[in-house]
């Protein structure tokens, strides 16, 4: 009796905890469905062979990239002023869910057209003139991986995580079951075809799952600062995005451009596993972005080291285990990868530094110091961009994989250290830390 009493109360504590609860949905539920598209990954990268890959590789990150400037920041606003204003004043929500949406489909559409129109020119640049009706296919991917990440920030301030891990479940199973059929009969297209079902699905539930949420909320009364406000937020975070995806994508076209579109295959397949060890980190940010907003003070303060020792832990126990594992995971892709230990290995140890910085980020994003974030983002960018510059340049372009992943660690080294001094100088100037208004 007395062994059972600690258990119980420990169980106790947890069923009454939000954030341990929320936490849980998150890690489970959408763990699961990240799972589902490493190993989706895994086939295609099977089925394609490494230089096919290499194209996939290119495809995918442009979209991923211009999806995610395309939301115009509003994945972290709309967590954040709906997490603010959910339980002080609720009259609001509805407007700002319709503005983020509104916002997101604007934004998305017109890069989606914009990356339509210039598909030609992109894939001759590339000198890969094949890809060119694959980036025009990309154009309808943008828009729903767009709405779908803002569908997950809506819900995340809604504190609906449970509806997110079912979404990403759902768009996981869907890509999995898919990707093998249209990935062995029509090869880089039907893998596309598979990606773009996933993310339809993905924002077909967050919007439906949204849509009867708003019917539960109190009447919409228009705000008319609240667009404005909500832009004026988003903007640095905008910004952000931008950098991120101009950088990263002037990356991988030096890549693609001053080595080969196997080693783009190499860094691509390696950089799935930074996912994967990021997992947890990765599907708890909107859990910690959401009670970050709705914490003030000392009690904020408690909550974030906290949450960097958890993001710590379980960033490093997934890296120690790949890193065991390296040599098994690259049998796992075939004969074509064979020389991919070394970029896995140097890539994976960027997580500990990112892991780390997510925290800083989520908490400036919180306190609104999103200026300052902005500029330790872009130098981070920039760093990237020069020192893998340099690299290929001084080594023509061989092991340019290698050499791309040294780069991509030293700027998330600097981009950690940057976040560290940022949020120790707010603590200082604000000795009570408080929300932006």
């Amino acid at each position: 009796m007395h062994v059972k009493a600690p258990s119980r109360k420990i169980v106790h504590q947890i069923k009454k905890s939000k954030l341990l609860k929320d936490s849980f949905w998150s890690i489970v539920g959408s763990g699961l469905g990240n799972m589902l598209l490493l190993l989706s990954g895994i086939l295609i990268a099977r089925f394609l062979g490494r230089d096919l890959y290499g194209e996939y590789g290119v495809a995918k990150t442009n979209m991923f990239y211009m999806a995610g400037f395309s939301t115009f920041g509003l994945v972290y606003s709309s967590t954040r002023y709906i997490a603010k204003y959910i339980n002080k004043d609720d009259t609001r929500i509805i407007g700002i869910i319709k503005n983020a949406t509104k916002i997101t489909f604007v934004f998305s559409t017109l890069l989606a057209l914009s990356l339509a129109v210039f598909a030609n020119k992109l894939a001759a640049y590339l000198d890969t003139p094949n890809l060119a009706p694959v980036f025009r296919t990309l154009s309808i991917i943008i828009i729903l991986k767009a709405l779908s990440s803002t569908g997950n920030g809506i819900l995340a301030g809604l504190g609906k995580f449970p509806i997110i891990a079912k979404s990403n479940i759902t768009s996981g199973i869907i890509m999995f079951l898919m990707c093998v059929p249209l990935t062995y009969f029509w090869g880089l297209n039907g893998a596309l075809l598979s990606l773009a079902t996933s993310q339809l699905f993905n924002a077909a539930i967050n919007y439906w799952y949204i849509y009867k949420e708003c019917k539960r909320l109190p009447i919409y009364y228009h705000n008319e600062d609240n667009i404005k406000t909500l832009l004026k937020f988003s903007f640095p975070i905008a910004l952000q995005e931008i950098s991120f995806a101009i950088c990263n994508w002037v990356g991988i076209l030096m890549l693609t451009k001053m080595s080969t579109l196997g080693e783009v295959g190499l860094y691509s397949a390696s950089a799935q596993w930074n996912a994967v060890i990021m997992v947890i980190p990765g599907l708890l940010a909107n859990v910690v972005l959401s009670h970050l907003s709705s914490s003030e003070g000392k009690q904020q303060q408690r909550l974030l080291y906290r949450m960097l020792l958890v993001y710590f832990v379980c960033t490093l126990i997934p890296f120690i285990v790949v890193y065991t594992c390296s040599d098994i995971i690259i049998s796992f892709y075939g004969s074509d990868f064979i020389t991919m230990r070394q970029v896995l290995l140097i890539s994976i140890l960027a997580t500990i530094p990112t892991c780390c910085s997510d925290i800083f980020k989520a908490e400036l994003i919180a306190l609104g110091k999103t200026w300052p974030l902005f500029i330790l983002r872009m130098m981070k960018d920039l760093a990237l961009v020069i020192i893998a510059g340099f690299f290929l340049f001084k080594m023509h372009g061989i092991n340019g994989a290698y050499y791309y992943a040294i780069s991509n660690l030293f700027g998330a080294i600097l981009f950690f250290i940057g976040a560290f001094i940022v949020y120790r100088i707010v603590v200082k100037t604000e000795l009570n830390p408080t929300h932006s208004k």
